[in-house]
């Protein structure tokens, strides 16, 4: 009886290393924020890391989800169906975290807050104490943030400089304090340059642009003034900004508060009518978690106890 030759077997699909958590944030950030340098900010890489990144995700999932141009990056069709299946991951992933927390009525554990550099080493860390002392059971984690616009899964709580526009079904946005901003330098530039008088002077200095703040919307006005002024540095951390300071590189736009910590800093006597509110934001969910909801609470009536005395303009 002769035998039927058998079919060669099919060709298995090669298995590559499975997609990564950190790959679908990237991917979400560059389809909410259209642009690489916005998404890269937001995600907390440099530009060319993020970039890199997106294209071995397409490479690995064998599709193009983000066409670059001139203008930004635009999804693709592709790319659209995946945001729909990503979105849903990040929906699982609050759940899951928000499920493992349960209704948890107890004053203890880890609350994650995720916050601005400058705005946690002047105002928050040096409250922790006062803080700790009625709480001795809960801990605090702070996560520096040059963006604070995207709430992660594992953060509990973020700190802004704008309310959110997005996923409003699923956010707690709460009012924090209003930053007021002047324009400072150090004696290392004043001694040479001075400072300016005026708005009519804003043209002969040079400035360090902090680019943080960008984030602000009601910090728009400068940055179209600093468009066409002398910007000698940029930087993405109030540390590089204060350093630059130091040695006289520029001015530089930075919120009142922080002659707190660095009294040495000279205040330009112009008032640019500069302020940002802050905004304190945590997922729905939390509020089943007494010790995010407590540290929200906190954080929000610090803010309003310590608006006049440190946030205030009349504090330089």
């Amino acid at each position: 009886m002769t035998s039927r030759p058998q079919k060669p077997a099919a060709p298995q699909a090669r298995v590559g290393p499975p997609v990564s958590w950190e790959e679908i944030r990237f991917f979400l950030a560059a389809a909410r924020r259209g642009s690489l340098n916005s998404a890269a900010e937001e995600a907390g890489v440099d530009h060319t890391t993020l970039s890199r990144r997106l294209t071995g995700l397409e490479r690995r999932l064998g599709v193009r989800l983000l066409q670059r141009g001139p203008t930004g990056l635009r999804l693709t069709g592709d790319g659209k169906a995946a945001l729909i299946e990503a979105e849903q991951m990040e929906a699982a992933a609050r759940r899951f975290v928000g499920g493992s927390a349960g209704n948890d009525s107890r004053l203890a554990g880890t609350v994650r807050i995720s916050m601005t550099e400058g705005l946690a080493s002047h105002w928050l860390v040096p409250r922790l104490p006062a803080l700790s002392e009625k709480y001795p059971e809960i801990g605090i984690v702070i996560e520096s943030s040059n963006t604070a616009t995207e709430l992660n899964p594992d953060t509990d709580i973020s700190i802004r400089y704008a309310a959110p526009t997005s996923n409003l079904d699923y956010l707690v946005a709460r009012r924090g304090p209003t930053l007021h901003f002047a324009l400072f330098g150090t004696r290392a530039y004043t001694d040479r340059y001075g400072l300016p008088k005026s708005i009519l002077e804003l043209g002969q200095h040079s400035y360090i642009d902090h680019t943080v703040q960008h984030q602000a919307p009601s910090l728009g006005p400068w940055y179209a003034m600093l468009a066409s002024l002398t910007v000698k540095l940029r930087v993405a951390n109030y540390i590089a900004a204060l350093s630059a300071m130091n040695e006289g590189i520029g001015l530089s736009l930075q919120p009142v508060y922080a002659t707190s910590m660095a009294p040495h800093l000279i205040a330009a006597e112009i008032n640019l009518g500069l302020q940002a509110e802050t905004w304190v934001v945590y997922h729905s969910d939390r509020r089943a978690v007494a010790r995010v909801r407590l540290i929200a609470d906190e954080i929000v009536a610090m803010g309003l106890r310590d608006q006049r005395s440190f946030f205030d303009f009349g504090n330089v």
